[in-house]
């Protein structure tokens, strides 16, 4: 659940050696320290929706449909330990849309 005192800073994050980009997060606390900024990671938010996917694709190949999709919004939160994703109620909100799709043949992910 989000915070209501939250509000919303644009930071920029490494996303590899020579890669930046500019990334528009929720702050839970506005004396976050500048350290983390500074060193900010986005692998532990794509980490979680790599599991959340896994963890859908196992239901969805339990269930056996002919085909299965799923869609997700993810929010991503700047807190005191770093990024962390949340899964988010509604488009508006997300700094990410997630849309996964399984045809015929379900595979593990």
């Amino acid at each position: 659940m989000q915070n209501v005192n939250s509000f919303y800073k644009k930071i920029p994050v490494k996303i590899s050696d020579d890669q930046v980009v500019l990334l528009e997060v929720s702050n839970e606390s506005e004396d976050t320290d500048v350290g983390i900024i500074d060193n900010l990671n986005l692998d532990p938010v794509l980490e979680s929706i790599k599991l959340l996917s896994k963890k859908i694709g196992v239901i969805i190949k339990e269930v056996s449909p002919d085909r299965a999709s799923i869609q997700f919004g993810i929010g991503i939160n700047l807190g005191s330990t770093g990024l962390t994703a949340c899964i988010i109620k509604g488009e508006s909100k997300a700094n990410l849309k997630i849309s996964i799709e399984w045809g015929s043949e379900i595979r593990d992910i």
